[in-house]
Protein backbone atom coordinates (compact mmCIF):
# COMPACT_ATOMS: atom_id res chain seq x y z
CA UNK A 1 0.00 0.00 0.00
CA UNK A 2 1.38 3.29 -0.93
CA UNK A 3 0.78 6.53 1.19
CA UNK A 4 -2.02 8.87 -0.60
CA UNK A 5 -2.03 12.40 -1.64
CA UNK A 6 -4.58 13.08 1.23
CA UNK A 7 -2.59 11.84 3.90
CA UNK A 8 0.27 13.92 2.82
CA UNK A 9 -1.88 16.69 2.52
CA UNK A 10 -3.36 16.54 6.11
CA UNK A 11 0.37 16.03 7.77
CA UNK A 12 1.66 19.32 6.52
CA UNK A 13 2.19 21.68 9.32
CA UNK A 14 3.35 25.12 10.48
CA UNK A 15 6.72 25.80 11.85
CA UNK A 16 7.88 27.93 14.61
CA UNK A 17 11.54 27.82 14.23
CA UNK A 18 13.01 31.68 14.40
CA UNK A 19 15.40 31.56 11.91
CA UNK A 20 13.15 30.05 9.42
CA UNK A 21 10.10 32.40 10.49
CA UNK A 22 13.29 35.60 9.50
CA UNK A 23 14.24 33.70 5.94
CA UNK A 24 10.51 33.61 5.27
CA UNK A 25 10.13 37.16 6.49
CA UNK A 26 13.34 38.51 4.31
CA UNK A 27 11.68 36.76 1.09
CA UNK A 28 8.96 38.21 1.64
CA UNK A 29 6.88 35.02 3.07
CA UNK A 30 3.83 34.93 5.24
CA UNK A 31 3.08 31.39 5.07
CA UNK A 32 5.64 29.96 7.15
CA UNK A 33 4.85 26.18 6.75
CA UNK A 34 7.89 24.34 4.98
CA UNK A 35 6.07 23.66 1.54
CA UNK A 36 4.97 27.56 1.08
CA UNK A 37 8.85 28.52 1.88
CA UNK A 38 9.96 26.05 -0.33
CA UNK A 39 7.66 26.86 -2.98
CA UNK A 40 8.78 30.73 -2.83
CA UNK A 41 11.95 29.67 -2.93
CA UNK A 42 11.99 27.81 -6.12
CA UNK A 43 11.20 30.88 -8.21
CA UNK A 44 12.65 33.74 -6.16
CA UNK A 45 16.64 34.02 -5.99
CA UNK A 46 15.88 36.19 -3.03
CA UNK A 47 13.70 33.59 -1.28
CA UNK A 48 16.53 30.89 -2.10
CA UNK A 49 19.51 32.84 -0.95
CA UNK A 50 17.52 33.42 3.15
CA UNK A 51 16.63 30.12 3.14
CA UNK A 52 20.20 28.39 2.31
CA UNK A 53 21.52 31.38 4.71
CA UNK A 54 19.15 29.81 7.06
CA UNK A 55 19.86 26.62 6.55
CA UNK A 56 24.17 26.92 6.87
CA UNK A 57 23.35 28.57 10.27
CA UNK A 58 22.09 24.87 11.23
CA UNK A 59 18.47 25.71 11.08
CA UNK A 60 16.56 22.77 11.07
CA UNK A 61 13.00 24.09 9.51
CA UNK A 62 15.10 26.26 6.83
CA UNK A 63 17.19 22.25 5.84
CA UNK A 64 14.04 20.83 5.63
CA UNK A 65 12.42 23.16 3.24
CA UNK A 66 15.21 22.68 1.00
CA UNK A 67 14.63 19.03 1.28
CA UNK A 68 11.08 19.78 -0.09
CA UNK A 69 12.72 21.95 -2.70
CA UNK A 70 14.28 19.74 -4.33
CA UNK A 71 12.27 16.60 -3.47
CA UNK A 72 9.41 18.21 -4.92
CA UNK A 73 9.28 19.79 -8.09
CA UNK A 74 7.68 23.14 -6.71
CA UNK A 75 6.68 26.03 -8.66
CA UNK A 76 3.87 28.66 -7.94
CA UNK A 77 0.61 26.94 -6.76
CA UNK A 78 -2.00 26.50 -3.75
CA UNK A 79 -0.90 24.98 -0.50
CA UNK A 80 -2.80 22.07 -1.27
CA UNK A 81 -1.03 21.57 -4.90
CA UNK A 82 2.40 22.32 -2.94
CA UNK A 83 2.06 19.73 -0.12
CA UNK A 84 0.78 17.53 -2.76
CA UNK A 85 3.96 17.68 -4.63
CA UNK A 86 2.32 18.53 -7.51
CA UNK A 87 4.28 19.02 -10.69
CA UNK A 88 4.52 22.75 -11.74
CA UNK A 89 5.29 24.39 -15.45
CA UNK A 90 9.04 24.95 -16.73
CA UNK A 91 9.82 27.26 -14.39
CA UNK A 92 11.53 26.20 -10.72
CA UNK A 93 14.05 24.54 -9.11
CA UNK A 94 15.49 21.13 -10.88
CA UNK A 95 14.80 18.04 -8.72
CA UNK A 96 17.54 16.83 -7.40
CA UNK A 97 16.72 13.88 -5.02
CA UNK A 98 20.50 13.70 -4.05
CA UNK A 99 20.41 17.31 -2.47
CA UNK A 100 16.82 16.59 -0.73
CA UNK A 101 18.26 13.74 0.85
CA UNK A 102 21.06 16.04 2.21
CA UNK A 103 19.33 18.14 3.66
CA UNK A 104 16.52 15.92 4.99
CA UNK A 105 19.17 14.32 6.98
CA UNK A 106 20.85 17.52 8.52
CA UNK A 107 17.35 18.46 9.41
CA UNK A 108 16.34 14.53 10.47
CA UNK A 109 19.57 14.70 12.74
CA UNK A 110 18.60 17.56 14.79
CA UNK A 111 15.52 15.29 15.48
CA UNK A 112 12.97 17.34 12.62
CA UNK A 113 10.16 14.23 12.45
CA UNK A 114 8.98 15.49 8.87
CA UNK A 115 12.36 15.36 7.61
CA UNK A 116 13.06 11.64 9.13
CA UNK A 117 9.44 11.02 7.62
CA UNK A 118 10.88 12.40 4.14
CA UNK A 119 14.37 10.49 4.39
CA UNK A 120 12.48 7.51 4.94
CA UNK A 121 10.50 7.79 1.99
CA UNK A 122 13.50 8.04 -0.08
CA UNK A 123 15.35 5.24 1.48
CA UNK A 124 12.51 2.89 0.45
CA UNK A 125 12.29 4.47 -3.44
CA UNK A 126 15.95 4.66 -3.83
CA UNK A 127 16.06 8.36 -4.66
CA UNK A 128 19.11 10.25 -4.14
CA UNK A 129 20.04 7.38 -1.91
CA UNK A 130 20.58 3.60 -1.97
CA UNK A 131 17.67 1.89 -1.69
CA UNK A 132 17.39 0.64 1.95
CA UNK A 133 14.93 -0.79 4.24
CA UNK A 134 16.10 -0.92 7.09
CA UNK A 135 17.80 2.69 7.13
CA UNK A 136 14.31 3.56 5.72
CA UNK A 137 12.82 1.77 9.16
CA UNK A 138 15.55 3.36 11.01
CA UNK A 139 13.98 6.88 10.27
CA UNK A 140 10.39 5.89 10.42
CA UNK A 141 10.82 4.88 13.72
CA UNK A 142 12.74 8.01 14.59
CA UNK A 143 10.24 10.14 13.48
CA UNK A 144 7.08 7.35 14.58
CA UNK A 145 8.12 7.72 18.13
CA UNK A 146 7.86 11.44 18.02
CA UNK A 147 4.42 10.91 17.26
CA UNK A 148 4.39 11.59 13.29
CA UNK A 149 1.22 9.46 11.78
CA UNK A 150 2.80 8.91 8.31
CA UNK A 151 6.25 7.92 9.61
CA UNK A 152 3.95 4.72 12.17
CA UNK A 153 2.18 4.21 9.41
CA UNK A 154 4.96 3.72 7.35
CA UNK A 155 6.93 2.07 9.72
CA UNK A 156 3.94 -0.27 10.19
CA UNK A 157 3.85 -1.60 6.42
CA UNK A 158 7.73 -2.52 6.77
CA UNK A 159 6.51 -4.46 9.63
CA UNK A 160 4.16 -5.99 7.80
CA UNK A 161 6.18 -6.72 4.59
CA UNK A 162 9.36 -7.90 6.46
CA UNK A 163 11.42 -5.18 4.30
CA UNK A 164 14.26 -3.91 6.42
CA UNK A 165 12.91 -5.37 9.69
CA UNK A 166 11.76 -9.41 10.20
CA UNK A 167 8.15 -9.45 9.69
CA UNK A 168 6.38 -8.95 12.88
CA UNK A 169 2.39 -8.48 12.54
CA UNK A 170 2.15 -7.80 15.98
CA UNK A 171 4.40 -4.86 15.17
CA UNK A 172 2.26 -3.43 12.25
CA UNK A 173 -0.73 -3.40 14.18
CA UNK A 174 0.98 -2.00 16.80
CA UNK A 175 2.43 1.45 14.21
CA UNK A 176 -0.95 1.15 12.41
CA UNK A 177 -3.23 1.39 15.36
CA UNK A 178 -1.07 4.70 16.52
CA UNK A 179 -1.38 6.19 12.79
CA UNK A 180 -5.40 4.89 12.96
CA UNK A 181 -5.84 7.15 16.02
CA UNK A 182 -4.43 9.65 14.65
CA UNK A 183 -6.97 9.24 12.10
CA UNK A 184 -4.94 8.20 9.34
CA UNK A 185 -7.75 5.78 7.41
CA UNK A 186 -5.18 4.02 5.16
CA UNK A 187 -3.59 2.91 8.55
CA UNK A 188 -7.39 2.09 9.90
CA UNK A 189 -8.11 0.27 7.04
CA UNK A 190 -5.28 -2.01 7.96
CA UNK A 191 -5.72 -2.41 10.81
CA UNK A 192 -9.30 -3.62 10.18
CA UNK A 193 -7.54 -5.97 7.69
CA UNK A 194 -5.40 -7.90 10.90
CA UNK A 195 -8.49 -7.76 12.97
CA UNK A 196 -10.30 -9.57 9.71
CA UNK A 197 -7.73 -12.07 9.33
CA UNK A 198 -6.42 -12.37 13.05
CA UNK A 199 -2.78 -11.52 12.29
CA UNK A 200 -0.67 -9.48 15.16
CA UNK A 201 -4.12 -9.50 16.90
CA UNK A 202 -6.84 -11.92 17.74
CA UNK A 203 -9.60 -12.31 15.21
CA UNK A 204 -11.78 -10.14 16.25
CA UNK A 205 -14.64 -9.47 13.30
CA UNK A 206 -16.60 -6.88 14.96
CA UNK A 207 -13.17 -4.75 15.75
CA UNK A 208 -12.44 -5.01 12.08
CA UNK A 209 -15.80 -3.58 11.31
CA UNK A 210 -14.94 -0.63 13.60
CA UNK A 211 -11.98 0.48 12.02
CA UNK A 212 -13.22 -0.32 8.18
CA UNK A 213 -16.22 1.85 9.42
CA UNK A 214 -13.57 4.98 10.43
CA UNK A 215 -11.43 4.45 7.36
CA UNK A 216 -15.07 4.15 5.21
CA UNK A 217 -16.56 7.17 6.81
CA UNK A 218 -13.27 9.10 5.30
CA UNK A 219 -14.02 7.89 1.89
CA UNK A 220 -11.05 5.55 1.82
CA UNK A 221 -13.14 3.00 -1.37
CA UNK A 222 -11.48 -0.20 -0.07
CA UNK A 223 -12.99 0.29 3.51
CA UNK A 224 -16.15 0.84 2.09
CA UNK A 225 -16.19 -2.25 0.28
CA UNK A 226 -15.03 -4.54 3.31
CA UNK A 227 -17.63 -2.50 5.62
CA UNK A 228 -20.26 -3.48 2.96
CA UNK A 229 -19.11 -7.39 2.77
CA UNK A 230 -19.41 -7.44 6.79
CA UNK A 231 -22.78 -6.14 6.34
CA UNK A 232 -24.08 -8.44 3.56
CA UNK A 233 -22.28 -11.81 5.23
CA UNK A 234 -23.52 -10.47 8.66
CA UNK A 235 -19.79 -10.62 9.90
CA UNK A 236 -18.89 -8.40 13.04
CA UNK A 237 -22.38 -6.91 12.35
CA UNK A 238 -25.58 -7.74 12.22
CA UNK A 239 -26.69 -8.47 8.43
CA UNK A 240 -28.45 -6.00 6.87
CA UNK A 241 -28.56 -6.16 3.21
CA UNK A 242 -29.64 -2.35 2.60
CA UNK A 243 -26.53 -1.50 4.69
CA UNK A 244 -24.15 -3.38 2.53
CA UNK A 245 -26.06 -1.97 -0.46
CA UNK A 246 -24.96 1.77 1.13
CA UNK A 247 -21.44 0.98 1.65
CA UNK A 248 -21.46 -1.08 -1.81
CA UNK A 249 -22.20 2.29 -3.35
CA UNK A 250 -20.47 4.29 -2.31
CA UNK A 251 -17.57 2.47 -2.86
CA UNK A 252 -18.80 1.75 -6.72
CA UNK A 253 -19.20 5.20 -7.11
CA UNK A 254 -15.09 5.91 -6.82
CA UNK A 255 -14.38 2.54 -9.11
CA UNK A 256 -14.40 -0.18 -7.13
CA UNK A 257 -14.73 -3.24 -9.19
CA UNK A 258 -15.85 -5.59 -6.57
CA UNK A 259 -18.85 -3.31 -4.76
CA UNK A 260 -19.69 -2.75 -8.48
CA UNK A 261 -20.24 -6.08 -9.03
CA UNK A 262 -22.11 -7.25 -5.60
CA UNK A 263 -23.97 -4.13 -5.77
CA UNK A 264 -25.16 -5.53 -9.42
CA UNK A 265 -26.04 -8.79 -7.25
CA UNK A 266 -28.03 -7.10 -4.57
CA UNK A 267 -30.11 -5.26 -7.67
CA UNK A 268 -30.67 -8.34 -9.31
CA UNK A 269 -31.95 -10.41 -6.11
CA UNK A 270 -33.58 -7.36 -4.94
CA UNK A 271 -31.73 -7.81 -1.54
CA UNK A 272 -31.37 -4.35 0.59
CA UNK A 273 -32.98 -2.18 -2.93
CA UNK A 274 -35.29 -3.02 -4.76
CA UNK A 275 -35.09 -5.84 -7.81
CA UNK A 276 -33.89 -3.65 -10.58
CA UNK A 277 -32.77 -5.74 -13.47
CA UNK A 278 -31.55 -2.44 -15.08
CA UNK A 279 -29.35 -1.07 -12.60
CA UNK A 280 -28.20 -4.53 -11.91
CA UNK A 281 -26.62 -4.38 -15.87
CA UNK A 282 -25.36 -1.05 -15.06
CA UNK A 283 -23.28 -1.96 -12.15
CA UNK A 284 -22.04 -5.61 -13.84
CA UNK A 285 -21.15 -3.79 -16.78
CA UNK A 286 -19.34 -1.25 -14.67
CA UNK A 287 -17.21 -4.10 -13.22
CA UNK A 288 -16.83 -5.93 -16.09
CA UNK A 289 -15.51 -3.35 -17.85
CA UNK A 290 -12.75 -3.14 -15.24
CA UNK A 291 -12.01 -6.94 -15.88
CA UNK A 292 -13.73 -8.51 -13.00
CA UNK A 293 -14.58 -12.28 -14.36
CA UNK A 294 -17.50 -12.99 -12.32
CA UNK A 295 -19.03 -9.22 -13.44
CA UNK A 296 -18.76 -10.23 -16.91
CA UNK A 297 -20.10 -13.96 -16.58
CA UNK A 298 -22.91 -11.95 -14.62
CA UNK A 299 -23.45 -9.43 -17.55
CA UNK A 300 -23.23 -12.27 -20.28
CA UNK A 301 -26.16 -14.35 -18.14
CA UNK A 302 -28.37 -10.78 -17.92
CA UNK A 303 -27.78 -10.04 -21.47
CA UNK A 304 -28.99 -14.07 -22.41
CA UNK A 305 -32.27 -13.64 -20.20
CA UNK A 306 -33.01 -10.42 -21.52
CA UNK A 307 -33.34 -9.14 -18.23
CA UNK A 308 -32.77 -4.94 -17.72
CA UNK A 309 -31.22 -4.75 -21.44
CA UNK A 310 -32.67 -6.75 -24.55
CA UNK A 311 -31.61 -9.68 -25.37
CA UNK A 312 -28.89 -10.17 -27.28
CA UNK A 313 -27.09 -13.93 -27.58
CA UNK A 314 -23.85 -12.44 -29.54
CA UNK A 315 -23.27 -9.63 -26.29
CA UNK A 316 -24.25 -12.65 -24.10
CA UNK A 317 -21.49 -14.77 -25.79
CA UNK A 318 -18.87 -12.18 -25.72
CA UNK A 319 -19.31 -11.43 -22.03
CA UNK A 320 -19.15 -14.89 -21.30
CA UNK A 321 -15.99 -15.70 -23.42
CA UNK A 322 -14.31 -12.82 -21.39
CA UNK A 323 -15.41 -13.99 -18.39
CA UNK A 324 -13.71 -17.66 -18.89
CA UNK A 325 -10.70 -15.99 -20.26
CA UNK A 326 -10.59 -14.18 -16.84
CA UNK A 327 -10.93 -16.94 -15.08
CA UNK A 328 -14.41 -17.80 -13.97
CA UNK A 329 -14.48 -21.32 -13.77
CA UNK A 330 -18.51 -21.70 -14.52
CA UNK A 331 -18.53 -19.50 -17.23
CA UNK A 332 -17.44 -22.13 -19.78
CA UNK A 333 -20.42 -24.24 -19.15
CA UNK A 334 -23.30 -21.06 -19.37
CA UNK A 335 -21.19 -20.11 -22.78
CA UNK A 336 -21.67 -23.92 -23.79
CA UNK A 337 -25.54 -23.52 -23.23
CA UNK A 338 -25.79 -19.79 -25.21
CA UNK A 339 -23.36 -21.03 -27.80
CA UNK A 340 -25.70 -24.04 -28.33
CA UNK A 341 -28.52 -20.99 -29.62
CA UNK A 342 -26.20 -19.27 -31.96
CA UNK A 343 -26.06 -19.60 -35.38
CA UNK A 344 -22.07 -19.95 -36.43
CA UNK A 345 -22.12 -16.18 -37.58
CA UNK A 346 -23.05 -14.95 -34.32
CA UNK A 347 -20.49 -17.13 -32.59
CA UNK A 348 -17.69 -15.81 -34.58
CA UNK A 349 -18.90 -12.44 -33.88
CA UNK A 350 -19.07 -12.83 -30.44
CA UNK A 351 -15.48 -14.29 -30.29
CA UNK A 352 -14.12 -11.18 -32.49
CA UNK A 353 -15.86 -9.01 -30.19
CA UNK A 354 -13.99 -10.42 -27.24
CA UNK A 355 -11.18 -10.46 -29.20
CA UNK A 356 -11.61 -6.25 -29.80
CA UNK A 357 -12.32 -5.79 -25.74
CA UNK A 358 -9.10 -7.92 -25.32
CA UNK A 359 -7.05 -5.76 -27.53
CA UNK A 360 -7.95 -2.74 -26.30
CA UNK A 361 -7.05 -4.04 -23.17
CA UNK A 362 -3.90 -4.91 -23.73
CA UNK A 363 -4.24 -8.51 -23.55
CA UNK A 364 -4.67 -12.07 -25.55
CA UNK A 365 -7.57 -14.48 -25.50
CA UNK A 366 -6.52 -18.11 -24.45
Amino acid sequence: MKISCRVILSLVLGVSSIGFANAGRNAGVTDYHPFAVAAKAATDPKALAALESAAAREDAQAQLALGLLYNYRLGQGTPAQLALGLPYDDYGVPRNYAKAAYWYRKAAEQGNALAQFHLGVLYTKGRGVPRNYAKAADWFRKAAVQGDALAQFNLGLLYDDGRGVPRNYAKAAHWWRKAAEQGIADAQFNLGVLYTKGRGVPRDYGKAADWYRKAAEQGFAQAQFHLGAFYNQGQGVPRNYAKAAYWYRKAAKQGNAGAQYLLGFLYAQGDGVPQDYAKAAHWYRKAAEQGLANAQTQLGLIYALGEGVPQDFVLSAKWMILGKASGDAGAAKSLTVIEGRMTPAQIVKAQREAEIWWAAHHKAVR
